[in-house]
């Protein structure tokens, strides 16, 4: 039983589409269609087209019916727009206006196009029809002669060139007549045209896929793309993997994702030979092309912010990276060009608080460029050895502060004691705390009041922390 239900649905599509047809009639002097067995192939260049044999269940809930015609060239003759009559008999006449061949060439054709619609919303004749109301579009291509598209004699069923006059000469002997064949002097009978520009592809040694590159700069020879990728598809994404490492003297090393969210940001001090050095630098691309030969341009800025500005500092050291793999990644360990130095920055930013912007520039062509920048929080300050003992401060039970030494921290003071001021950042004239500490020696700060606070080590600047309702609440 299913069989059969399913048998007879594919009948009654297959009649569905049997059933639809657009043939058109040579119009005479005074638009008098004539029979065809006086059409002239050439001569009448006028003619109505009709639809008929609709199949009304395809299209139920039609209201009207749009008539369009457009040459080859794309131009519309005026649109008609009709009421749709749902009868049992369904002719419809472009007989309003005429399809005029007298300004195309024999070979040229007219595409007849009736849309029927629900037009819910009366629209007007020039009113593109929105999609959810179209019902059912059938379009067809009509040409001056339809059995012998261009008028030479040799019907279509057996012409070698449908659109152009054969003249009998086959030069390549490739069954192909000279006429129409994409490659007069080299056999190709498959007449293979990849970028469809009429030139066949083994006779097409400029640009095959016609991308606009040249095929001797195209990785991609039979595959349009684009030329910024060497005439390859698809678009490459690069971005900063954070799994990459960075270091800095006193902060140690860590990777990038730590480096981003960790309560430990890394710092860079003008003194000191103080540096940021990425140790460990990976790159993806998580696009769908290569990046070819176009290399990665890496570069590196300090920011007060996550975006870029002609306000930031930028560093002279800059890195060019080698192609990428689409879906891959690529490590460039241990690049000596990759270490940032403090003393470049100088005096062109005050010591405290900006990011540490890594960008990859240079490429035009990728996919998503909102990717390209990666920024961590960097503190610059004048040295390291005293940024680097007070960085991982702990604050313990939220109201003492713990500073311990860092392995590579070399004190000012080789009595292994070190002197901590801080001061009320109202009042930073006189200090409210002045003492000597030592390695992972505790202040108890309970009895400060709530404000904010700025730590000096051997009298030279290091943080400053909030002091709120007792407790110790930030860093900054």
């Amino acid at each position: 039983m299913k069989k059969t239900i399913l048998f007879l649905l594919l009948l009654s599509i297959s009649l569905c589409s049997a059933q639809w047809n657009i043939s058109h009639t040579a119009l005479g002097e005074f638009s008098v269609p004539i029979p065809e067995s006086d059409v002239i192939c050439g001569v009448h260049t006028k003619f109505i087209a009709i639809l008929s044999n609709v199949n009304l269940s395809d299209v139920q809930g039609a209201t009207h019916v749009r008539v369009e015609s457009l040459a080859p060239s794309g131009t519309r003759t005026e649109v008609k727009q009709h009421s749709f009559i749902n009868s049992t008999t369904a002719t419809y006449y472009i007989n309003d206006h005429f399809l005029d061949f007298e300004t195309l060439s024999r070979s040229e054709y007219q595409t007849i196009k009736y849309t029927f619609f629900n037009n819910i919303n009366n629209i007007g004749a020039y009113t593109p029809i929105p999609y959810s109301q179209i019902i059912r579009k059938y379009a067809k291509r009509i040409y001056q002669c339809p059995s012998d598209y261009d008028q030479d004699g040799v019907l279509n069923t057996n012409d070698s060139c449908l659109y152009d006059d054969n003249i009998g000469i086959d030069s390549d002997s490739d069954n192909i007549d000279n006429a129409c064949d994409n490659c007069i002097n080299i056999s190709n009978p498959d007449q293979l045209d990849s970028d469809n520009d009429g030139i066949g592809d083994i006779c097409d040694n400029d640009d095959i896929d016609n991308d606009g590159v040249n095929d001797d700069d195209d990785v991609c020879i039979s595959v349009p793309g684009n030329s910024s990728n060497f005439g390859c598809p698809g678009n490459p994404d690069m971005l900063v993997n954070d799994d990459s490492e960075i270091s800095a003297p006193g902060w140690g090393s860590h990777d990038l994702n730590y480096a981003k969210h960790s309560n430990n940001p890394i710092f860079l001090s003008r003194f000191e030979n103080g540096f940021v050095y990425i140790t460990k630098f990976l790159i993806d691309n998580i696009g769908d092309s290569e990046n070819y030969y176009t290399p990665i341009n890496v570069k590196f800025y300090i920011s007060t912010d996550t975006n870029i500005s002609s306000n930031d500092f930028k560093f002279s050291s800059e890195v060019n990276f080698p192609s990428i793999d689409a879906n891959s990644t690529n490590n460039y360990s241990n690049a000596p060009s990759i270490k940032l130095y403090g003393s470049s920055v100088g005096d062109n930013l005050q010591f405290g608080w900006y990011n540490l912007i890594i960008s990859i520039e240079g490429h035009s062509s990728e996919s998503d460029v909102s990717n390209n920048k990666f920024t961590i929080p960097l503190e610059y300050v004048s040295h390291w050895s005293t940024a680097g003992r007070f960085a991982n401060l702990n604050l313990g039970n939220n109201t003492t502060i713990k500073i311990p030494l860092p392995r590579n921290y070399n004190s000012d003071n080789t009595s292994g004691s070190d002197n901590i001021k801080i001061y009320n950042l109202n009042n930073s004239s006189v200090a409210i705390i002045n003492q000597g500490i030592s390695i992972d020696e505790a202040l108890d700060l309970a009895h400060l009041p709530a404000g904010i606070y700025i730590v000096h080590i051997n009298d030279k600047y290091v943080k400053k922390f909030k002091k709120k309702g007792g407790l110790i609440l930030s860093q900054f």
